[in-house]
């Protein structure tokens, strides 16, 4: 958001000066140049020039707008009296509204940016900029320096848009998903530092923390709902009365949201507690195999569907530290009723921390193949790719690092025609195959389809993508081949091996998925 401060910031920095500062460190903001440039300005300028009036350097920043400099002094001068006549607000609202208040407030700062600067307040800022863009037309480098300022302004708006979608309960999550969507969409669009995208999608943080459907398609889903019936109960008690149960009907549970931790929504005193919600699976979906998705589970969980065991997930420090912060899922296609309500119970058991269900769950579903899977050969090479023979007899094909060849990758020489497979446009392929990669340092490595055109020429890539050193390890990837493919094949791709590094692919295999 354009929060500017400057003015505030100055005066408070002269104060420090002025009564002995040695240095500083500035804990907060971020490389939002389209928004927040001029509070990063003025705090770099006054460290190397502490005397100089705050009046003096606007001016200065504003004259690198050419003529248009009188309206952008006028712009940032309007939001920094929003931000100083809402200061009340702004600080109600973080008080109130997010999550531990100010100590994490720039986490959850997402969340609340409709509140803090809503869709009404943009379109007199959004003027003054078409005046400067009018003033500064005859001047190409000022009218684009105009332009990264608009940019910053209207991916705040759209921003805020998005928050505000999240927070009115009415929206379905498709709405939501198609919100991030065009935030995404947007984005690509965006001149360099206009907004820091990196740090708002950092794990954990901002739009990681507050738009919590990035890492699902709804498509291929149904979200399950944010709130759930809760009770803080014993396993034996929950057990013993049917908790688990579709028929089981008590009035004394509470409605929490399954988005946040339990000790954040009041519920403190308790070593389990129980979760119930219902969802409609629509009958179309049969034929499918359906995942139950879990978001996280803070720190050990019991898991049924319709009554019937689904899973289960116990924590522990040493094998699996950090499951608790991760998604969990479970296969329940035996477990549920296409065409009609099920019902999904989650008993958590929390030792230590804030408990419970706390990131979006969904049930995923996935195409069921035909039976029918290619086996697939890699041809013989020595050199870059060679073919080696297993322990256990099986075909190993070993890609290995070779720094002479620079950026040429030599991947053609993995490559291998797919002729069994006819058509192939519009459908979808699920590819496997068991990985194994050495000191990969920055390289990559690649399973991947290549789509190929009428014409014979590569249309695009999709596939398996390792960046990381792993012993051997069954990895898959559903592939969507391009409507307007005429045949695919396959490759083993490296890219950017250092010497040294090796990988290798067995068992690779692909299944048209129905």
């Amino acid at each position: 958001m354009p929060e500017l401060y400057y003015n505030q910031y100055a005066h408070e920095f002269k104060l420090a000066y002025q009564n002995g500062m040695l240095g500083l460190d500035i804990d907060g903001p971020n490389n939002s140049w389209g928004t927040v440039g001029l509070n990063l300005y003025v705090m770099g300028r006054l460290v190397v020039d502490p005397e100089r009036p705050v009046a003096e350097l606007v001016e200065e920043y504003c004259a690198a707008f050419g003529a248009a400099a009188p309206a952008m002094q006028q712009y940032f001068s309007y939001w920094e009296k929003y931000a100083m006549d809402n200061a009340e607000k702004f600080n109600h609202i973080h008080e109130t509204k997010s999550e531990r208040k100010w100590f994490i407030y720039g986490f959850y700062y997402t969340a609340v940016s409709h509140l803090l600067f809503p869709e009404n307040v943009f379109a007199p800022a959004l003027a003054i900029l078409d005046e400067a863009a009018s003033l500064a037309q005859d001047d190409p480098i000022a009218a684009e320096r105009v332009r990264f300022i608009r940019q910053g302004c209207e991916h705040a708006q759209l921003c805020s848009q998005t928050s505000a979608i999240f927070a009115d309960p009415d929206n379905d999550n498709i709405v939501r998903q198609k919100a991030i969507e065009q935030v995404k969409a947007s984005r690509k669009n965006l001149l360099p530092q206009v907004a820091d995208v990196e740090y708002f999608t950092g794990k954990g943080r901002l739009e990681s923390n507050a738009w919590k459907l990035i890492d699902v398609d709804l498509t291929q889903a149904i979200a399950l709902p944010e709130f759930w019936q809760v009770r803080a109960e014993t396993a034996e008690i929950g057990r013993e009365n049917g908790y688990f149960k579709p028929d089981f009907n008590d009035q004394e549970w509470t409605s929490l949201s399954t988005w946040g931790f339990l000790e954040d929504q009041g519920l403190v005193e308790y070593r389990t507690a129980w979760y119930r919600t219902e969802i409609t699976i629509p009958a179309e979906r049969a034929g499918q195999r359906v995942i139950l998705r879990l978001g996280a589970i803070d720190e050990s969980g019991w898991f049924w569907l319709n009554g019937q065991e689904a899973g289960v997930l116990i924590y522990d420090a040493i094998i699996n530290p950090n499951s608790w912060q991760e998604p969990q899922e479970y296969d329940v296609t035996d477990l549920v009723k296409f065409g009609e309500k099920n019902q999904i119970t989650v008993l958590v058991e929390n030792t230590v921390g804030k408990g419970g269900l706390w990131r979006p769950s969904y049930l995923r579903f996935e195409k069921m193949g035909t039976g029918e899977i290619i086996q697939v050969t890699f041809p013989e090479r020595k050199g870059y790719a060679e073919r080696l023979k297993g322990e256990d007899g099986i075909s190993i094909l070993r890609l290995i690092g070779r720094p002479d060849r620079g950026d040429a990758n030599a991947w053609q020489t993995s490559i291998v025609p797919l002729p069994q497979i006819q058509a192939p446009g519009g459908k979808t392929y699920r590819l496997k195959a068991d990985i194994c990669a050495e000191n990969l340092g920055d390289g990559e490595f690649w399973v991947v389809i290549r789509h190929v055109g009428s014409t014979g020429l590569t249309m695009t890539y999709d596939g398996i993508l390792v960046k990381q050193d792993m012993d051997w390890t069954s990895l898959e990837k559903d592939v969507k081949i391009r409507n307007e493919a005429a045949t695919i094949q396959l490759f083993a791709v490296g890219l950017r091996m250092p010497e040294g590094a090796a990988a290798m692919v067995k068992n690779v295999s692909i299944e048209e998925m129905r």
